[in-house]
């Protein structure tokens, strides 16, 4: 509190005892026992409410404002929040954040400032304004906008006391003129970068009142917690996140993972409670560790372990205020979904702060040394820093993704249009000032470059520099490769084109000759999907075999930024559209799907369709069996021959002007599609209702079985033509042939 006053950000008057209040008007000085520690902070419920509902408009200036907190207790008739410790932590918070911010503007205006030289100037030259020698590209500033104010007479004291002498009953109006406010100078100006005045002018975010901004972005945050956390994708999130993470690690230095169990120890510590070491405590001060609590939630502190002995609501409260009242309901269990989400949230965040933590202390042991760290940060920046600390968090929070730091256009777009944004705006900047670094960096460090001559040291150490990473970031993607090929080579051989692309890892064979595979994703192969090659391995594949052409390659690669934008973005909006139109645009958006079941495409949406298909009575696998996708997932060889063989197919009649088309969907065909997908699961109830569902929707009994041929992975193909298809295939791919005509006679026996 007392740097809260030292730094004026709070007034002395409204944090003292009266006795110190009296002792400072006197003395003009105060000490710590002077401090009023019996205050209570009042926090309104309507404004504290009205803040929840706040839209995020318009982007607002850094300056030191007086807030409600800075402000003296003056009453009200609204009610107000009985809980102590809400009610204190947001004034902590609040004052915190004010105090962070007063230092990081001091030293910003520290280092930039010329006003105290360029009065010096005006001294000596003799100018009549100083300002006037201002360089171009420079402007005043205020740190606090305005004038000074000051009390003082209007006039002479001794005219006003002889006119009260004389008039005694105007005393009290003459008293009114003894004392105003008069308008001084402004106040303190400094003289920066016009550039930096703008930003610091709109380097925070105002809440302005625009309620229809504020249900969509709300819309959007509860779908994308949910999208995250559900308990059918929380692991996979965790998982895909984890992978990405250590992906960026690798390639930026694996000595970073040996300072992982120095994170876990450091974090168990932190989750049960332990004092925090001091080096904990500069990450903390730093950004480094995320704290886990945000001003929005506020009303969830008492969950916090330490502080849940100051809950109303513990289970020893609510037992013995049922026996006092009769009233059972307090006995009531809590709420298992707020449950979930807490703890689900919160071993999430703990996960998500290993890494970054284990970056810092390795980026410190590197720091130490002497060696010059740049990894995924601009050098300028990183040099422009004086505290090691402060350079080894800024390397560990931009390597691992500084959320905080988005540019003022990414937090409007995160919010209110597309959601996962902030992965998007950080994860492809730092591969490039990965490389960027690594091309600098290798042409003075490696071995190579210094015994190349002068006129190719610049190249050669940059090639070599840019060439340790690809290697690198490719070390998490060689690993499990080297795993799948030599632990599970057949297996690997018989994975869809779909799921070689991707990042799996094979666990092995069920006893009906599936394999079991655990998918997950690399940060750089996202950073190659904004150009269409995130599975470039299969794809140059298909290339060296003729399954793809050139043309088909670039169509892809061209296509790849526009499809992930338009899926990406405003995902209540697209919902909306494709439920008009009938049509999906996910994955290609230049190739709609039509849409069977609407209420199963928004089940599917809110990453609810298994649950839907189980109420509806869907043909499937059954409910339990799709839990398992929760983590791993179980492919056919069969089927995936059978799929892959059916585009095949399809490409090559493409090629030769017999594009197939997707007719929009009817009741009629819909049965049919369910009787089709019935008698694959072997689901005999589903079979008799959708084949009189088919029947009653005008449908012949003879089509029902003509469909079923039509599933034959060769069916599209006219005979004429089945023998040029045939040639122009693989030894694979005719392998793979026999084992999707058994897979279908099976299917469809």
């Amino acid at each position: 509190m007392l740097e809260l006053v030292d730094n004026n950000l709070l007034p002395v008057e409204s944090v003292l005892t009266p006795e110190g209040l009296e002792n400072y008007k006197q003395t003009g000085k105060y000490t710590a026992d002077d401090i009023n520690t019996g205050y209570f902070r009042h926090q309104v419920l309507e404004h504290a409410n009205a803040r929840k509902w706040a839209g995020i408009s318009t982007a607002g200036e850094v300056r030191n404002k007086q807030r409600g907190w800075q402000k003296g207790r003056e009453g009200s008739e609204l009610d107000i929040n009985t809980n102590f410790l809400e009610a204190e932590f947001e004034y902590y918070s609040q004052a915190m954040k004010e105090l962070a911010t007063k230092k990081a503007l001091d030293e910003v205006l520290s280092i930039n400032d010329l006003a105290p030289a360029l009065r010096e100037q005006a001294k000596q030259e003799g100018a009549a304004d100083w300002k006037s020698l201002i360089p171009e590209g420079y402007t005043t500033w205020q740190p606090e906008k305005g004038s000074v104010f000051y009390k003082g007479q209007t006039m002479p004291e001794s005219i006003i006391t002889r006119f009260v002498e004389q008039n005694p009953a105007f005393a009290e109006v003459a008293q009114k003129f003894k004392e105003v406010l008069i308008l001084g100078g402004r106040k303190e100006e400094v003289v920066i970068p016009a550039g930096l005045a703008k930003t610091l002018d709109n380097l925070r975010t105002n809440r302005e009142d625009a309620t229809l901004d504020t249900i969509n972005k709300k819309l959007i945050g509860g779908w994308k917690v949910w999208t995250l956390l559900s308990p059918r994708r929380a692991l996979k999130y965790n998982l895909n996140n984890m992978s990405g993470d250590l992906d960026i690690v690798l390639a930026a230095d694996p000595g970073i993972m040996k300072h992982f169990s120095t994170a876990w120890k450091n974090a168990l510590n932190r989750k049960a409670g332990q004092p925090m070491t001091f080096e904990e405590l500069a990450m903390l001060d730093r950004g480094v560790i995320d704290a886990g609590i945000s001003i929005n939630e506020i009303p969830d502190i008492s969950k916090l372990p330490g502080f849940q002995h100051l809950k109303e609501g513990t289970r020893d409260v609510k037992l013995l205020e049922a026996l006092k009242t009769g009233d059972l309901t307090k006995l009531a269990p809590a709420n298992l979904i707020a449950k979930y989400f807490d703890k689900v949230s919160s071993l999430t965040q703990l996960r998500e702060g290993l890494l970054r933590e284990a970056a810092y202390l390795r980026a410190k042991e590197l720091l130490d040394q002497g060696k010059p760290v740049y990894w995924a940060s601009t050098p300028a920046e990183i040099n422009s820093l004086t505290n090691t600390r402060d350079k080894a968090a800024k390397l560990s929070r931009e390597l691992l993704g500084d959320y905080g730091n988005l540019s003022a256009h990414g937090e409007k777009i995160r919010t209110s249009l597309i959601p996962f944004w902030s992965w998007m705006e950080i994860n492809a900047p730092r591969y490039y000032r990965l490389f960027k670094n690594a091309a600098t960096q290798g042409e003075a460090g490696s071995t190579a470059a210094r015994m190349a001559g002068v006129g190719t040291r610049k190249a050669a150490g940059a090639a070599l520099g840019i060439g340790e990473k690809v290697l690198l970031t490719h070390l998490l993607f060689a690993a499990v490769s080297a795993f799948n090929h030599l632990l599970h080579p057949e297996e690997e051989e018989k994975l869809s084109a779909q799921v070689r692309g991707q990042l799996h890892l094979i666990l092995g064979t069920t006893s009906d000759g599936k394999t079991l595979t655990l998918r997950f994703s690399g940060a750089f192969s996202d950073v190659l999907a904004w150009a269409g090659l995130e599975d470039y391995p299969e794809s140059f594949k298909k290339l060296e075999t003729g399954r793809m052409d050139a043309k088909e390659m670039l169509k892809k690669m061209a296509l790849a930024t526009p499809n992930k934008l338009v899926n990406a973005a405003s995902p209540f909006t697209k919902l909306a559209g494709e439920l008009m139109t009938g049509k999906s645009i996910y994955p290609d958006m230049t190739k709609p799907m039509p849409i069977r079941d609407r209420t199963e495409h928004v089940a599917r949406f809110f990453a609810l369709d298994e649950e839907y298909k189980a109420l509806a009575d869907k043909p499937g696998k059954g409910y339990l069996n799709s839990l398992k996708n929760m983590v791993v997932y179980e492919s056919d060889p069969g089927e995936n021959a059978y799929h892959d063989i059916k585009q095949q197919v399809g490409r090559f009649l493409e090629k030769h002007g017999r594009e197939q088309t997707t007719a929009e969907p009817t009741e009629r065909s819909k049965a049919l599609y369910y009787f089709r997908q019935a008698m694959k699961y072997r689901d005999r109830e589903a079979v008799d209702k959708y084949k009189a569902e088919y029947l009653k929707a005008g449908g012949k009994p003879e089509n029902l079985y003509q469909s079923i041929k039509r599933q034959h992975p060769l069916a599209g193909m006219p005979l004429h033509m089945r023998q040029q298809f045939l040639t122009s295939l693989s030894a694979q791919d005719l392998d793979n042939i026999k084992l999707a005509v058994d897979w279908y006679k099976q299917a469809y026996r």
